[in-house]
């Protein structure tokens, strides 16, 4: 339990003060945009990273994820809309080779999870954010890593650019 504290407070999440306890501080609307533009150009790196390394195997993965969205979009199942975001980007995540940056944009990934459910939540932005994760995929069809990591950077900018417009 210390060292689950001890973390979260290094996160800065929680604030310990001797002989009273600890507190949980939470994520400041800055803390969100920070994180999201940091986010940015941390997944342009892995796309750029994975796209280097992307296989047939990889590229049929990422469709069928997509290929998915597009179904449950029609749906408006927002479940696994979300469920299958997290999957793409997990899929993006292992295939850039790095375990720090899997470790790094696994924990922004999961600090912004409320933001992203409220986001994926719209149907707009989820037909824009799937069409944005194909995108990324045509251009490891391609071979672009440029492209790819543009795109995947410029898709996390959407995210938080959408919501800054729309008030956290």
């Amino acid at each position: 339990m210390r060292e689950a504290i001890k973390q979260l407070e290094l996160e800065g999440l929680v604030n310990v003060i001797p002989n009273r306890g600890a507190y949980v501080t939470g994520i400041s609307e800055k803390d969100i945009r920070d994180i999201y533009v940091i986010r940015s150009y941390l997944e342009g790196l892995c796309a750029r990273w994975a796209c280097e390394k992307q296989t047939d195997d990889l590229i049929d993965k990422l469709l069928e994820v997509v290929d998915l969205t597009d179904f449950y979009i029609e749906k408006e199942n927002t479940e696994q809309i979300l469920e299958l975001d997290d999957k793409f980007h997990e899929l993006l995540y292992q295939a850039s080779g790095s375990k720090r940056l899997y470790t790094l944009l696994s924990d922004f990934h999961h600090y912004v999870k409320p933001i992203r459910q409220q986001s994926l939540s719209r149907i707009s932005r989820a037909k824009e954010s799937n069409a944005e994760h194909r995108a990324i995929v045509e251009a490891f069809k391609k071979g672009d890593e440029e492209e790819a990591e543009r795109l995947a950077h410029e898709h996390i900018i959407r995210t938080i650019s959408n919501h800054i417009m729309r008030g956290l």
